[in-house]
């Protein structure tokens, strides 16, 4: 199996695709109030195109993939992409991150087709703060899409809850009250910037970090904590509620040094650019190369030449403006 070994000796294996940059929700942590400039439809990257950057991406060792937005399940047709991946040679995970807004109507389809897990979105269980904070979004159809995602047995289900000073951190007994007891992943977000927000809804002050949180978990509830979390489990620090299938995640991207050294992931925008850091500007333009006719192998030395270029860390703790230049929904978080 080949590998894709970056500058710092980081195996990458992992490409989160963004399918679009539409949303039916418009999050202010996400979104500035006034919306976000969408690119005309004949700039997103085709499902074929998607295909053929994911087959280049499969020759050099990059075997999971997870589709983002935007909201993706706005996409028509994405059941058709989903099967399509599914069936490549060499695929090990295909998952997917939502809203969960459409997924209770489109959910079954999606895992039918071949989609093998999914993270959801739900950053408060109170009906009126969730209205507010997605300018508009019914809790109602989050909860609905968590239930049909463990129906589906789409494991490990995780539920990502972005944590706001002065927001939802009154809620974490009773997020920890909710989740006890359910076969979920339940994964505490550090509230980073993007340039989108940066100077209307995120500050340093909102920032809660995953050690504050997770001591405050503690207090809450008796944890263990995990040292071989199986697969699927990404980047956090997790940690198992006793005798039941609950685990609880703290992910930690501000405060820790060390979140990067565990960076194995790579991300294609909507209209084709490879991004190889969210707070990051350089990226590699493959939508162009795709289009005047690039092969897989083509696209492989791209992706290959672009790794070259991924840096060893972010650097927020030093500039919080250290954004990429969008909105979170333009690069799929």
């Amino acid at each position: 199996m080949p590998e894709l070994i970056d500058p710092y000796h980081r195996i990458i294996d992992y490409l989160r695709i963004s399918i679009t940059d539409r949303c039916n929700l418009r999050c202010s942590y996400c979104m500035p109030s006034t919306g976000t400039s969408l690119h005309p439809k004949s700039e997103i990257l085709t499902y074929e195109e998607i295909l053929k950057v994911a087959q280049a991406c499969l020759s050099l060792g990059i075997n999971k993939f997870r589709l983002t937005g935007g909201e993706p399940l706005m996409r028509q047709g994405l059941e058709e992409l989903v099967n399509s991946l599914s069936q490549l040679t060499g695929i090990q995970d295909l998952s997917l991150t939502t809203n969960g807004i459409l997924f209770p109507q489109l959910g079954k389809k999606l895992a039918e087709s071949g989609l093998q897990r999914v993270n959801i979105s739900l950053d408060t269980l109170n009906p009126a703060k969730f209205h507010k904070l997605t300018r508009g979004g019914d809790l109602t159809q989050v909860m609905e899409a968590i239930q049909l995602a463990l129906q589906l047995n789409l494991h490990p289900v995780k539920i990502n809850v972005v944590m706001i000073r002065g927001f939802n951190d009154d809620e974490l007994d009773d997020f920890i009250h909710w989740v006890s007891g359910q076969p979920l992943i339940l994964r505490f977000i550090e509230f980073m910037p993007n340039s989108g927000t940066l100077d209307e809804a995120w500050g340093p002050e909102k920032v809660i970090t995953a050690d504050e949180i997770r001591e405050r978990c503690l207090s809450l509830r008796e944890m263990e904590p995990m040292e071989n979390p199986v697969h699927g489990f990404g980047p956090a620090e997790y940690w198992n509620i006793p005798e039941t299938q609950t685990r609880v995640g703290f992910i930690n991207p501000i405060s820790s040094l060390h979140f990067c050294e565990r960076c194995r992931r790579i991300r294609l925008s909507a209209d084709g650019h490879l991004h190889l850091c969210l707070h990051h500007p350089f990226t590699v333009d493959l939508k162009t190369p795709l289009r005047k006719g690039a092969s897989i192998e083509d696209v492989a030395r791209l992706i290959r030449e672009g790794i070259l270029h991924k840096p060893g860390e972010h650097q927020l703790r030093e500039d919080f403006h250290q954004c990429f230049p969008g909105s979170m929904s333009q690069i799929g978080g």
